[in-house]
């Protein structure tokens, strides 16, 4: 079973497996927590999370996605499936044209 994130996780950093900080913790509810992505960090965060955020997006990190929770940091698996991080906003429709 994986560690919950609680509102007392909240400003830690977020770390990969192999400890490249991906950004911090700015929420936590039930099922997941909120990182902020460190500005430069967007490359790691997208290869890690198989995600794209935008220049100031949330990231929503589900819990399966999480290792452990240390006093410091939340570090989260080297593999987890896709469903564990997803966005906020639902896809726009691709156009046809």
């Amino acid at each position: 079973m994986s560690p919950t994130v609680t509102d007392d996780d909240v400003g830690k950093s977020v770390e990969s497996a192999d400890g490249e900080t991906l950004g911090t913790v700015v929420d936590a509810d039930a099922e997941r927590a909120h990182l902020d992505p460190e500005p430069d960090m967007t490359d790691s965060i997208k290869a890690v999370l198989d995600w794209e955020p935008e220049t100031g997006d949330v990231v929503p990190l589900e819990d399966d996605a999480i290792d452990e929770i240390t006093d410091d940091a939340v570090r989260i698996r080297a593999e987890f499936s896709a469903e564990s991080v997803a966005s906020d906003d639902e896809p726009e429709p691709e156009l046809e044209g």
